[in-house]
């Protein structure tokens, strides 16, 4: 009941311009999601996740805000051999859609300070139940076939997918909320790094 809604283009400073006065934290989660989703039209996309994230970001920090918070994504790690992922590791992006992520970290890392103060989040494949369910998702569309066809094919299945719930992702970003004394970090986000044929063999005793 308390939240306000503003519809508009985070393209537009016509839009945007008013939408961060009096504001003391943002989450930042306007993007075109996924590879396949960025790719029907690369420009469209880039407009939106990357050329549109300098002017916002500075138009915050212009009106105070106090804690931006940006949903980045664990693709910029690009494949990797390391057993553990972690936050210090070189990014290696292979898309362009993990490319914009990784510079638009760059962007907000520039512009934090101890006014400004930025955390960024790069969350594992999230999974689970929502009104407006993706069935491009390894743990969802396993789940879905097992459910519907009573089987569930996997082809290949060695390699691992990282996979966070949406609740779990959700008390994530709630913990940056509560945690005042976080001045600045990036947090990787995820639950468990198994293999497809792994995640199957979980949903199939289910």
């Amino acid at each position: 009941k308390n939240i306000e809604i503003i519809k508009g283009d985070i393209r537009s400073k016509k839009d945007t311009e008013k939408i961060f006065e009096n504001i003391d934290i943002v989450y930042h989660f306007a993007c075109i999601s996924n590879d396949p989703s960025f790719e029907l039209n690369p420009e469209l996309s880039k407009s939106i996740n990357y050329d549109s994230f300098m002017p916002t970001v500075k138009l915050a920090k212009d009106c105070g805000v106090k804690r931006f918070i940006y949903a980045s994504s664990s693709s910029v790690y690009g494949l990797r051999n390391e057993i553990e992922i972690r936050e210090e590791l070189e990014l290696k992006p292979l898309t362009d859609y993990s490319k914009y992520k990784a510079m638009c970290e760059d962007i907000l890392i520039r512009e934090s300070s101890k006014e400004f103060n930025i955390l960024i989040a790069r969350p594992a494949t999230v999974c689970g139940y929502s009104k407006r369910l993706r069935l491009d998702l390894t743990v969802n569309i396993l789940t879905i076939n097992a459910i519907n066809k009573k089987n569930i094919q996997v082809f290949g299945g060695q390699q691992k997918r990282p996979n966070i719930h949406i609740d779990d992702l959700l008390d994530s970003y709630l913990f940056f909320l509560k945690r005042k004394d976080l001045k600045f970090g990036i947090f990787n986000i995820g639950f468990e790094n198994l293999s497809i044929l792994n995640i199957a063999k979980k949903i199939s005793k289910k």
